[in-house]
């Protein structure tokens, strides 16, 4: 994967810093942000067994390290205003929002974008088998890459931009169906990424100085600007019916 190098060397101190970060390679880049005094972290989600082994985790890895879980379910916006009060209840300040979790290939009607209960109707779709299960996921993929294109056009003072760790041999990938297992390894032939490897493109935009990232783009590792355009991301309209 040339290119795909990051030196951790160059991550900031980040004494007094607070993230709120997601799971899927959430833990990974955690673990590497502790070794340069990350102060505050959230874990938001709704798999509170899985949260307590990453804490563990932390903890042992940094024992003054403040990590603290918070319960949310994002299909329910009572649980997300509840997880919202509870982090500006907690913070005086958050520094970095990192969202990782997701799912891929799911039966229709399972999957898709989500904000809440705020449903993308135009790009859902009911076909079945992996090119059903592969739309879905890449619409949802679409959906999250408009989102925030819409959210820094809205809200210029934040620095909001979408990435991609690209494929990690996550459970993300083994616990799908052997069919669909086989048709990534395929066409990600020696491109599968470890989860260290994942981190890369995230760390590199914690790392880097605010003025060299721009508001809105699709950044694929590392740090690099995605020239993929298709006729629904080029669609100024679209982003704004999110």
């Amino acid at each position: 994967m040339p290119g795909d190098h990051f030196d951790k060397k160059t991550s900031p101190n980040l004494t007094d810093q607070a993230i709120l970060i997601t799971g899927g390679i959430g833990a990974e880049i955690i673990k590497e942000l502790l070794k340069h005094n990350l102060g505050y972290i959230i874990f938001p989600g709704c798999n509170a067994k899985s949260a307590e082994a990453v804490t563990k985790r932390v903890q042992k890895a940094a024992p003054t390290a403040a990590i603290t879980f918070i319960a949310c379910d994002l299909a329910s916006l009572a649980s997300v205003k509840a997880a919202a009060d509870k982090i500006l209840a907690d913070l005086s300040h958050l520094d970095i929002f990192m969202a990782n979790a997701g799912i891929m290939s799911k039966p229709a009607g399972f999957t898709g974008f989500r904000a809440g209960q705020f449903h993308f109707d135009r790009l859902k779709t009911t076909m079945e088998g992996p090119m059903g299960r592969g739309l879905r996921y890449s619409n949802s993929k679409l959906a999250n890459i408009l989102y925030v294109r819409e959210l820094a056009k809205r809200y210029p003072k934040l620095l909001a931009f979408s990435l991609t760790p690209g494929v990690v041999g996550t459970s993300l990938v083994s616990d799908l169906t052997l069919t669909d297992r086989i048709m990534i390894y395929a066409s990600q032939l020696g491109r599968v990424r470890t989860p260290e490897q994942g981190s890369f493109n995230h760390l590199w935009a914690i790392s880097s100085p605010r003025d060299s990232i721009k508001r809105g783009p699709f950044y694929e590792p590392v740090g690099k600007v995605s020239k993929i355009e298709t006729t629904h991301t080029k669609d100024p309209e679209l982003p704004g019916k999110l």
